[in-house]
């Protein structure tokens, strides 16, 4: 059993989820040629053969079903990682409307916001 390639793992969820080479190709821009490749190369690492291969297309055998589960828990688990420090790396965006009374955004609300940053105020305001 040689080691299990992590660039392999879309290759199978894709082949699971849309089952023929040709649109797992499609949904991965890929070649077909390349998923069977890599499918093989794939099915030789874990020593199993993950599919099997019908007229109508690629269908999972007990052992790809216990990879399938396995394989969709690291993907969720890598995009809660990817969403959770893309959040982290970038301030806040949009549009913010405050209403509020005059006196208030007069005497309260416009020191404060003199106070953000050039790059996080618009230069207009609207009282």
């Amino acid at each position: 059993m040689r080691a299990l390639e992590w660039n392999d793992l879309p290759i199978f969820l894709a082949i699971a989820r849309e089952g023929t080479l040709g649109a797992a190709a499609r949904r991965l821009k890929q070649s077909q040629p390349t998923m069977g490749r890599r499918l093989r190369t794939l099915e030789e690492a874990v020593g199993v053969t993950l599919f099997q291969r019908t007229s109508d297309g690629f269908v999972l055998t007990d052992e790809g079903e216990a990879m399938l589960a396995h394989a969709t828990r690291i993907e969720e688990e890598a995009l809660s990682m990817q969403r959770q420090l893309g959040g982290s790396a970038g301030g806040l965006e949009g549009l913010l409307r405050v209403s509020c009374s005059d006196w208030f955004g007069a005497t309260m609300l416009s020191p404060v916001l003199r106070s953000l940053p050039n790059s996080t105020r618009r230069s207009q305001w609207n009282c």
